[in-house]
């Protein structure tokens, strides 16, 4: 049993690799340069481009050590839309010549208008490549605001307060302090005590829900979606919300996230704060013809069921402005 069950957590904390060294992995831009240029101006985000070779030994080190920090990692992801172009396939020996990059690695950094900015060429360490980076961060959003949205997550306090307690109230008595220790652990990135903790769990599920709370503490957003999934059939419709929400208002904005609250919202199909919780989504994604769809709706079921959610108003305001 002992051996089944380090066999069981390994696998996993495998999945989870190298979050010690980077709460979270770089996250990459997926599509053409020319989509790049589109999504960027649609974001009001600046980007960067890095150019690679398979056989150059000094950007396998790049992605080894300085796009594995930390801080590094999340300067990218708050503040960059990142493409890595291999400069001998695709299209990458077309943009190596537009922008003439001789040298490897190359990393181009343009605005959110398309205007390129500077360059760094060849390897740089972590600390030195942050210092290149706040060169061109100037309309790079600070991680704290929220924008427009700011009075959307202020009402939707009082809902993750409930809904936390719920889920609180829902776990066995037992599991609840292993939990908290986990994402304490994740916060602190300590995946030996960690690992330790863990080589006295049993079941399979008590397994992944607390990876999946070490996961969170690290905020590791891949992983988090990944044990998410794993865990669906154990989650209640709560938990399944709440996580979508704190997602959410830490800046997920992603195709798992608009997943997730697509079949919530199959299953929970006259949850207005669902609703709301899409609409928000939408506002955030730039997506109007979604948010405007969606208001309506959530409109059509608060009239319904004679509830005043206070986000509808903020919603609304929210979407006459866009």
């Amino acid at each position: 049993m002992r051996l089944e069950k380090i066999v069981a957590f390994g696998l996993i904390f495998m999945l989870l690799g190298g979050m010690g060294a980077s709460a979270q992995s770089l996250q990459l831009f997926e599509g053409s340069y020319e989509e790049l240029v589109k999504e960027a101006s649609r974001k009001g985000k600046p980007y960067m481009v890095d150019f690679y070779t398979s056989w150059c030994g000094y950007c396998r080190k790049l992605d080894q050590t300085t796009f594995r920090d930390a801080q590094v990692v999340e300067a990218l992801n708050n503040g960059f839309l990142v493409l890595k172009v291999n400069a001998e396939q695709g299209e990458g020996p077309r943009l190596a010549r537009q922008f003439r990059v001789t040298g490897f690695p190359t990393m181009l950094f343009f605005d959110s208008k398309g205007n390129l900015k500077g360059k760094i060429p060849g390897y740089v360490p972590a600390q030195r490549f942050l210092g290149e980076l706040k060169r061109y961060e100037e309309d790079v959003p600070k991680k704290e605001e929220k924008t427009e949205l700011t009075a959307y997550f202020n009402v939707q306090k009082d809902l993750v307060d409930s809904l936390e307690a719920v889920v609180l109230a829902q776990r066995p008595e037992n599991d609840r302090a292993l939990e908290q220790k986990a994402f304490t652990f994740g916060q602190g990135q300590r995946s030996i005590q960690f690992r330790e903790m863990m080589l006295e769990v049993d079941g399979d599920e008590r397994i992944k829900r607390l990876n999946l709370q070490y996961a969170l503490g690290a905020r590791n957003s891949e992983m988090v979606w990944k044990l998410l999934k794993g865990l669906e059939g154990q989650l209640s419709e709560e938990e399944k919300h709440l996580y979508a929400l704190k997602r959410f208002e830490e800046g997920d904005q992603s195709l798992a996230l608009n997943q997730w609250l697509n079949q919530l919202g199959r299953e929970n199909k006259n949850d207005v704060w669902l609703m709301g919780t899409k609409v928000a989504l939408a506002i955030a994604s730039g997506e109007q013809e979604d948010a405007k769809d969606g208001l309506k709706k959530m409109k059509k079921e608060v009239k319904k069921q004679k509830v005043e959610p206070p986000t509808f108003e903020v919603l609304e305001a929210l979407v006459k402005g866009q």
